[in-house]
């Protein structure tokens, strides 16, 4: 039954052992047949007739670049068996406005990156881990809910995402690593859960909307250029347990008036500011 499948699609697609390897036809609106089980690497590279596209369920993988540069394509949704997608799965499809991850357990690095119409996503409890810059430069991703218990947000997770707003970032979080939300310049609060105990270097640099933020207490080290350029930025209340502070941490931060920290850090916290800044800074001991 499965060969007489592949030879009814042969003209189309090009499917070996339940592998889909390439799809050669110029529909606007496709059916994967329900023999494939994965669909291979760059399968449907840079096909922009596709406007939608059924996936079968029984695919378990879909891999490297699948769909990248599908520009007409407008909707994906995941079958729950689906368990990985892979690199730039989905990169350059700059239509796709819904996305439905299923039950997808990997999210490859840049598996969104540069769609430009995706405007929100749940990513599901199912997911345990995604690679890094996952939604770079999605330009009008605007509200982000996570339900995944993920440990970490990898670097340049939302990067360029210029019009992100509202983050409901998992409690499970320990680790914000470089550049996650760099350039999210619509950003104006985010709740950092408390289990966070790194905010690596970089993570919010010119999010130049963000006006107040509540650093964790298991937080030890801001590493270089954290909060650079967030030019809103008034008030930061950092906790106890910081011990050090790296360059250009707070560089830009023209707003900021006032910082709530440990009699440590308070002794040399001026000199990372200029003498403008710091004649408008109020600086506060914190307490137990």
């Amino acid at each position: 039954m499965a060969n007489l499948e592949e030879k009814k699609y042969s003209s189309d697609f090009h499917i070996i052992d339940g592998k889909l390897v390439k799809y050669r036809g110029r529909g606007f609106r496709i059916e994967i047949p329900s023999v494939v089980t994965s669909i291979e690497e760059d399968a449907f590279y840079n096909c922009d007739s596709i406007m939608n596209v059924t996936l079968p369920e029984g695919i378990v993988t879909i891999k490297d670049s699948a769909f990248s540069m599908c520009t007409n394509l407008v909707e994906i949704k995941l079958p729950n068996s689906v368990v990985s997608i892979g690199k730039a799965c989905f990169s350059g499809c700059s239509s796709l406005a819904k996305v439905d991850l299923g039950s997808v357990q990997h999210i490859g690095e840049y598996a969104f990156s540069k769609c430009a119409a995706l405007s929100n996503i749940i990513i599901p409890k199912s997911v345990k881990t995604m690679g890094k810059s996952v939604f770079f430069l999605c330009s009008s991703l605007y509200e982000v809910n996570f339900l995944a218990n993920l440990l970490v947000l990898p670097s340049s997770t939302f990067e360029e995402c210029k019009a992100l707003n509202i983050v409901t970032l998992p409690k499970s979080l320990e680790t914000i690593e470089s550049s996650c939300f760099e350039e999210c310049s619509s950003l104006k609060e985010l709740e950092i859960p408390v289990n966070v105990n790194k905010i690596e270097g970089l993570a919010f640099k010119e999010c130049s909307s963000l006006k107040e933020i509540n650093i964790p207490f298991q937080v030890s080290v801001l590493e270089n250029n954290t909060f650079e350029g967030c030019k809103s930025l008034e008030k930061v209340k950092l906790p106890l347990a910081i011990s050090s502070i790296g360059h250009g941490v707070f560089e830009g931060c023209d707003s900021l008036r006032y910082i709530e920290c440990n009699l440590a850090i308070k002794a040399n916290l001026k000199k990372y500011f200029s003498l403008g800044q710091r004649l408008k800074l109020k600086i506060k001991e914190a307490k137990e």
